[in-house]
């Protein structure tokens, strides 16, 4: 299908509407996203990372034999890019952090900052990225949540829909 889309798009506008954001990477040169029926955001796929994805995902693994002081020294390293980091997701060892980049952190020097800590917190690997479309659309429905009502079920509920209709 994704071959039949991009061969009829030639010359014309097609307009396709989605929760999957694999769809909308795959498939659009410009996406909007809408909350509450208003359209809140358009543009490129990098437009979009770039004006509304201001922070990084960095997914972090230590060894297993590591001092559990390293788990703390690891949230000072994080706080230290910036103060609002917080944790997505860990399990036992592993852990995927959410950074904002609010203060103009250049890539070269979190990278720097993580060479420089490697041994210190027994860090096996790390990777830096941009934040994903599926990020920013989530940070958008969050948004459309808290318009509506302030239930935090209900933005569990709809996060819990969102990575089930990628399966």
């Amino acid at each position: 299908m994704v071959n039949i889309l991009k061969s009829e798009r030639k010359d014309r506008c097609i307009i396709l509407t989605t929760h999957l954001m694999e769809e909308c990477e795959a498939l659009c040169n410009r996406i909007g996203i809408m909350v509450n029926g208003k359209l809140k955001a358009i543009g490129s796929l990098q437009h979009l990372k770039s004006r509304h994805g201001n922070f990084w995902q960095i997914d972090v693994n230590i060894d297993d034999n590591a001092p559990k002081t390293s788990i703390h020294e690891l949230e000072k390293l994080m706080k230290s890019l910036d103060s609002k980091s917080f944790v997505l997701e860990s399990h036992l060892n592993s852990s995927v952090w959410n950074v904002p980049n609010n203060n103009g952190i250049k890539l070269a020097d979190c990278f720097r900052l993580f060479e420089n800590n490697k041994e210190k917190l027994h860090i096996l690997d790390y990777s830096v990225t941009q934040c994903s479309l599926e990020q920013i659309f989530i940070k958008f429905a969050r948004e459309q949540i808290a318009e509506g009502s302030n239930n935090s079920d209900a933005a569990t509920a709809f996060e819990q829909e969102v990575s089930e209709s990628k399966m």
